[in-house]
């Protein structure tokens, strides 16, 4: 909980799938870089594999993992995201959501709708019980189940 709100954010999970990628990749590039310059050969395509491999994926999803959040209170839905502004949505506005038929919000995965806002994806967010339990008390209903 955060100023009143309940916080839905990624846990240590993915964190842990992120940094050692990063690092990893980093380390890997910087390798490329002291061999060419100590005279080993090194193609051009090398360094630029360990960047495509390691540090733009793991660039991604640490952004995902330390800035992404959906919180809400009895007023609204607020969402954070790197890829996008901050978004304030009302309870009104939402609508419904779907979830996999192998297990619901509490399966850790779905996905919101509103109805001027679009959608809200909910993947593998921590807190997602509280979200289910108010949607529920909202009376919100799953709309289908994909």
């Amino acid at each position: 909980m955060r100023d009143g709100r309940f916080v839905l954010k990624y846990g240590w999970a993915m964190k842990v799938i992120a940094w050692p990628n990063f690092i990893l990749g980093w380390l890997l590039l910087l390798l490329c870089i002291v061999l060419w310059f100590v005279g080993q050969e090194v193609k051009l395509i090398t360094p630029i594999q360990f960047f495509l491999v390691f540090i733009l994926p793991s660039s991604y999803l640490l952004r995902e993992a330390y800035v992404r959040r959906i919180e809400f209170d009895s007023d609204a839905l607020y969402t954070f995201s790197p890829w996008s502004r901050p978004r304030v949505i009302p309870w009104s506005e939402v609508t419904g959501y779907t979830c996999p038929r192998f297990g619901g919000l509490m399966g850790r995965w779905g996905i919101l709708k509103t109805e001027k806002s679009g959608a809200i994806n909910l993947d593998f967010l921590s807190g997602m019980g509280t979200l289910a339990e108010e949607l529920d008390r909202r009376g919100i209903v799953s709309k289908e189940k994909f």
